[in-house]
Parts: C-alpha cells; sequence; structure tokens
C-alpha cells in the first residue's frame, strides 16, 4: 500500500512542478510582457494574470502531496518497528514541511510591495523548510544505524544537502539590499530607477519551488523503498 501511494505522491510533486512552470511561461503581463524568473516574483504571475485557476490547482497539488506525507511518513517509519524516539521526528519532520509549504502560499498573497512583511515571510518558511530537511536527515541516518541499509544513508546525505541549499539563502547578504533599484539614463538626460536584471529574493523564491519537489521526491522515496 505504501509503495502505490508513495509513488502517488512523486506524481502529485512532478505534477505540481509542471502545472507551475507551464503557467509561468504561458502568463502575460497586463503589458503583454514576459514574466522572468530572475527579477519577477510568483506573487506577481499570479495577481497580474486573468487565469489565476492554474496557480490555485498548482497550490493544491503541492499542500495535497504534503498532507500524503504527512500522514504516511510517520507510519512508514513505525513500520520499520524503531525506537519511539525516531517514529516521533517523522511526525515533527512533515509540521515542520507543510507550515514552510504554507508561507510560499502566503508569500503569493503578500506581494513584494510589503517589503519588510513578504521578506519575514520568506525567511520563516525558509527555516521552517531547513529544520525539515535537516531533522528528516538526522532520522534517515539514525535508520541506518538500526538497520544498516545503504538507502537511509543515501536519503540522509540528500536531506542534509537540501538542508545547505536552505541555509545557503537564509545567510545570503543580498537579501537585505533585493529592494535596490539600478538607475537608468534616458536620452532626454532623465534618470529612472529600474529593477536589475537579478533579484535575488524572486530568484530564491523560484528556487524554492524546485527544492520543495525534491524535497517531496526524497520522502516519496523513503516510502516506496
Amino acid at each position: 500500500m505504501y509503495q502505490t501511494l508513495g509513488i502517488i505522491v512523486i506524481g502529485i510533486a512532478i505534477a505540481a512542478l509542471l502545472f507551475t512552470f507551464i503557467f509561468v511561461f504561458n502568463s502575460k503581463k497586463i503589458n503583454l510582457k514576459r514574466f522572468s524568473l530572475l527579477n519577477e516574483f510568483p506573487s506577481e504571475v499570479y495577481q497580474n494574470t486573468k487565469n489565476k485557476k492554474v496557480a490555485v490547482i498548482s497550490f493544491i497539488l503541492f499542500f495535497a502531496a504534503t498532507f500524503t506525507l504527512m500522514v504516511l511518513l510517520p507510519l512508514r517509519v513505525k513500520e520499520l518497528e524503531i525506537e519511539v524516539s525516531i517514529q516521533f521526528l517523522a511526525g515533527f519532520v512533515l509540521v515542520l514541511f507543510m507550515l514552510g509549504v504554507l508561507g510560499m502560499a502566503v508569500q503569493v498573497v503578500v506581494v513584494p510591495n510589503y517589503v519588510k512583511i513578504h521578506t519575514m515571510i520568506f525567511l520563516a518558511s525558509q527555516l521552517l523548510l531547513f529544520l525539515a530537511s535537516l531533522v528528516f536527515g538526522f532520522e534517515s541516518f539514525s535508520i541506518y544505524k538500526v538497520l544498516e541499509d545503504p538507502k537511509y544513508l543515501i536519503l540522509s546525505i540528500i536531506s542534509f544537502a537540501m538542508a545547505l541549499a536552505y541555509l545557503t539563502a537564509l545567510f545570503n547578504p543580498k537579501l537585505a539590499t533585493w529592494t535596490k533599484m539600478e538607475q537608468k539614463k534616458m536620452t532626454s538626460d532623465e534618470i529612472v530607477y529600474v529593477r536589475p536584471k537579478v533579484i535575488v529574493l524572486a530568484l530564491y523564491e523560484w528556487i524554492n519551488y524546485l527544492l520543495v519537489i525534491v524535497n517531496i521526491i526524497v520522502f516519496g522515496l523513503f516510502i516506496i523503498l
């Protein structure tokens, strides 16, 4: 049963990824300019397009996958018949992970104009996802030490790498100055302020979609294997 449901969860994760990026690359602003993943936010994709159904479907898929994992992961760990403390970590991981994904959803609602709030939500979500990956890495490594099965060692290494990826964003000094605009001189010698080619916070928010998909796949593999 766990194998079948695990495969379904991974399928949901991949579908969510496809829906998200198909939505992005086919979305246009009111002025018909294509969105850029480098300097425009997911919230702008959602706010400035008429077709919001795809974005809603994508988030529903994300939450469906996360909720399914929240139920299955502790059950799978319990099936291994190991220490209760390790079983407890499974539930803790998914609570952290689900709250982190919820933070990503809130970022879409809170537009970047609310600079401090938007940044704080991003940092909180990033911290939760970092902790979820870190705790899951320790949990997988603990199971490896008990069962001596190398697949759990591999999953723990991947999880630690994911935690490091989330942690890197938290300590990037450019996050403190992501609102800084570039000066552009017009033909009339007038100076206007425009967005830089890369806004680090916007880029990180898009990267987080990929990282969360990897997380979901890792959790799914844990259930399947």
